[in-house]
């Protein structure tokens, strides 16, 4: 693998680490994410690089790179289990708890009637 790809994959791990435990709220994870794995991320920007390393070096660094990637995922998982949204006490919700909200669930295959007119 070319020095300038294992490089930067390298300096990357050790970036993106030390801004992921120092996020303060799961907005500021969030947007970590976006920037090191979205569309335009710095993960994203070095994979682009792959196609112009030769074939046996390409296999290498893209074992390295889904590595770096599988890790990013785990460390923001990881810390937004020590990462807690405050809830304000202004926060209300209607038609009961918030845990109803999250146990009730619509049901798609409810019978409907066919309009009357229609064959």
């Amino acid at each position: 693998m070319t020095e300038g790809v294992a490089s930067e994959l390298e300096r990357l791990r050790a970036s993106a680490r030390e801004r992921i435990q120092s996020a303060a709220d799961p907005k500021t994870l969030e947007a970590l994410r976006v920037s090191l794995l979205g569309k335009k991320g710095e993960l994203t920007t070095i994979l682009r690089q792959l196609g112009s390393l030769p074939t046996a070096e390409r296999a290498a660094a893209g074992t390295d790179a889904n590595q770096l990637k599988d890790d990013i995922f785990r460390w923001i998982a990881e810390r937004m289990g020590g990462v807690r949204t405050p809830i304000s006490s202004k926060t209300t919700f209607s038609g009961g708890s918030p845990s109803a909200w999250v146990a009730w669930k619509p049901s798609v295959t409810a019978p409907w009637e066919r309009p009357s007119g229609s064959t």
